[in-house]
């Protein structure tokens, strides 16, 4: 057919946009369904979830639509709008739940994904941007094992006692260590801490990290 560019400009409308999405979805699903892991450790699980989002950001004009973070300065150019896409990956079936799109400003724990619930016996795999007492505590109340860092500052319970993680580690002094202890001031979270020390090489490349972030911080 033939069609003006005026024409095709007059078709880019929200319902494009929602159509548009929609064949991402199920063009990434067909791609994935295929990517099933045949691990035994993995397969004692009724399923393992890697959960994570990703940030992207759009021409401030869309900032009515999708709100960015604005690079902490509201003056700042290109960041006024932006969104941020989150998706949980089932390693075991190969399935995928999302991406699912918010605000970039938004935190991954207020994504769509979140509403979404986990089977009983899975395993959810989350980095610390996920780290909530109040959701690993709904997670654990249904059945679900969860796997993520722990977050500095969270108060410990070891042996009906609280503990500083930083002094347990360093008392006994082994390079691995493992404790079965509650999180949160009410003992709200059962969970087990494992610890393995560092080597010279992951230190060296973690400060390494910090220098960069600081300097371009102005820190």
């Amino acid at each position: 057919m033939t069609i003006s560019k005026q024409g095709i400009e007059e078709h880019w409308t929200y319902r494009t946009a929602e159509w548009l999405y929609e064949v991402v979805l199920r063009a990434i699903g067909c791609m994935l369904s295929a990517k099933a892991v045949a691990v035994p450790l993995l397969r004692r699980f009724a399923g393992v979830y890697l959960e994570d989002g990703s940030s992207v950001v759009l021409p401030d004009a869309l900032e009515r639509s999708w709100r960015g973070c604005r690079g902490g300065n509201g003056a700042s150019e290109g960041t006024k709008a932006g969104v941020k896409l989150t998706l949980r990956l089932d390693l075991v079936h190969g399935g995928l739940q999302g991406p699912m799109l918010q605000d970039g400003r938004a935190h991954e724990s207020k994504s769509l994904v979140q509403s979404i619930p986990l089977a009983k016996g899975a395993l959810w795999i989350a980095d610390m941007g996920y780290f909530a007492l109040v959701r690993l505590a709904q997670v654990s109340q249904a059945g679900v094992y969860f796997l993520m860092p722990l977050k500095d500052g969270v108060v410990m319970w070891l042996e009906g006692k609280r503990a500083d993680v930083l002094n347990v580690l360093q008392a006994r002094g082994a390079d691995e260590q493992e404790y079965e202890v509650y999180l949160g001031a009410a003992k709200q979270v059962k969970c087990r801490v494992v610890a393995r020390r560092a080597s010279e090489e992951q230190v060296k490349r973690r400060h390494k990290k910090q220098d960069a972030y600081a300097r371009k911080h102005g820190r």
